[in-house]
């Protein structure tokens, strides 16, 4: 956890078969989308030896960052270059601020939402531009469609109920905070007893 807040998580680029990953999220209940690209028979060539140079065994390794380098940020960056251009023309701010994102993503887990209030600075108060917030996949999956004019393909319905939920308030949120900061001063004071 230590090497992942700190930037220094080393991920890196697998290649599966389509089927076995389809089978893999739908048993993990994700919706799951296929986005067609209208790109000629050079492009998608281009496309394709791009993203096998990724997995290449001197390429697959990467310093993960949650907003800057992810496995969304991966198909952005080796998608076709012209709605990077498109996204960068319109480089403006985008909806929600990183904030909002983070909330969002760990609406689900009271601590770790507790967590980044704590740790996230002021920089997480700021709007990304299009082309950053395509760090997230509905972003990436909305540019991208609205880009080519074709609307993303549902193959997979979640099942469940929705992963978002509304953000810690008031009592819930104070709650989690509290426990937060006493493991965090509980901590403190055993590696300060050393």
């Amino acid at each position: 956890m230590h090497r992942f807040l700190d930037h220094r998580a080393k991920f890196w680029v697998s290649v599966a078969s389509s089927e076995n990953t389809l089978e893999e999220y739908a048993a993990e209940d994700r919706t799951i989308y296929v986005q067609p690209l209208p790109l000629t028979d050079a492009q998608a060539r281009e496309l394709a030896l791009r993203l096998a140079h990724d997995t290449a065994p001197e390429n697959r390794f990467y310093i993960y960052d949650h907003f800057l380098d992810n496995c969304t940020t991966r198909l952005r960056d080796q998608s076709t270059r012209s709605p990077r251009r498109a996204a960068r023309r319109r480089d403006v701010p985008y909806g929600p601020t990183w904030r909002d994102f983070v909330r969002r993503g760990f609406s689900a887990e009271p601590g770790l939402l507790a967590l980044s209030e704590l740790l996230l600075g002021r920089f997480m108060d700021q709007h990304p531009t299009r082309w950053q917030a395509m760090f997230h996949p509905d972003v990436l999956r909305e540019i991208v469609g609205a880009h080519f004019r074709v609307p993303p393909l549902v193959i997979a319905e979640r099942g469940g109920p929705p992963v978002d939920g509304p953000p810690l308030r008031g009592r819930a949120f104070l709650v989690w905070l509290a426990i937060l900061l006493a493991a965090v001063s509980g901590f403190l004071v055993a590696i300060g007893h050393r």
